[in-house]
C-alpha cells in the first residue's frame, strides 16, 4: 500500500519537466521566464506542496484495483484544440512519482486509479506539455479550452466515452487541491493535467499545474 500523498508530490514536483538534453523550444509568446532572482523562492526549493485539504491514503490492493481499472482507455480527441493522441497506462517510479510517458505526444492514463467510463471517481491523464523532440505538445493547448467542450475517450473494447469539460484551472503547484484531482469516492469525471506557467530553467520544472475537469454527457455537473 502506498499513500496517494508520496505519489503527488512527485507527481507536482517531477512531472514535468522536459527531457535532460534541453528544454523544447517554444513560441516567442509563449517562452519560459528566467530563473527567479537570487533570495526569491523557487520551485526547487520546495520539497512538498501545500494541500488544500487532507490527502487520505488510498487502497492499492489486487482487489481494489480491478473494481476501478474497468476497461482502459487507448486514444483522447479534443476536437476544439486539434487534440487527437494516443493514450497508454501508465503506474509508478521506483521513487514513488506517476509515470509520465516521455513523448509529449502520448497522454498516461493512471491506472491505479478508475478508468474513463467508470461508476465514480476521477480518471486521470496526464502528459508532458513539451519535450525536446517535438517541441509543444497537444496539452500545450489544454489552458485554452472552452467549458463545455467535447472531450472523447476511445477505450480498448472499441467504446466511446464522450465528456464535456465543466472546469478548467491553471494553478502554483504548491498549491493545487490534489485531493480533488486524484479523487476516487466522487461522481465520475475526467481529469487531464499538465504543466504551465512560468518555466524554472535552474530545476528543468514548470512552476504551474494546468488541470482540466470534464464530466460524462449524459450525467449532470457537478
Amino acid at each position: 500500500m502506498r499513500t496517494l500523498a508520496a505519489l503527488l508530490v512527485s507527481l507536482l514536483l517531477a512531472g514535468c519537466a522536459v527531457a535532460e538534453d534541453g528544454p523544447a523550444a517554444a513560441p516567442s509568446s509563449q517562452a519560459p521566464d528566467a530563473a527567479a532572482a537570487s533570495g526569491e523562492d523557487s520551485v526547487g526549493e520546495v520539497r512538498a506542496p501545500v494541500f488544500l485539504g487532507e490527502v487520505e491514503i488510498s487502497d492499492t490492493s489486487p482487489e481494489t484495483l480491478a473494481e476501478l481499472r474497468a476497461v482502459p482507455p487507448e486514444r483522447l480527441v479534443v476536437d476544439s484544440l486539434g487534440i487527437d493522441m494516443p493514450v497508454t497506462d501508465v503506474g509508478l517510479e521506483a521513487d514513488g512519482a506517476m509515470e509520465i510517458p516521455e513523448s509529449a505526444a502520448t497522454a498516461g492514463w493512471y491506472r491505479y486509479g478508475p478508468a474513463p467510463g467508470g461508476q465514480a471517481g476521477n480518471a486521470v491523464l496526464a502528459a508532458h506539455v513539451d519535450d525536446a523532440v517535438i517541441g509543444l505538445g497537444p496539452f500545450s493547448r489544454l489552458l485554452d479550452v472552452d467549458e463545455g467542450a467535447r472531450i472523447v475517450v476511445d477505450s480498448a473494447d472499441g467504446s466511446q466515452i464522450a465528456y464535456e469539460v465543466s472546469n478548467v484551472e491553471k494553478t502554483d503547484k504548491r498549491e493545487v487541491d490534489m485531493g480533488l484531482v486524484f479523487d476516487r469516492a466522487g461522481p465520475s469525471q475526467l481529469v487531464l493535467v499538465t504543466c504551465g506557467g512560468r518555466f524554472d530553467w535552474d530545476t528543468g520544472h514548470y512552476e504551474d499545474n494546468v488541470v482540466v475537469y470534464a464530466t460524462p454527457i449524459d450525467q449532470p455537473a457537478q
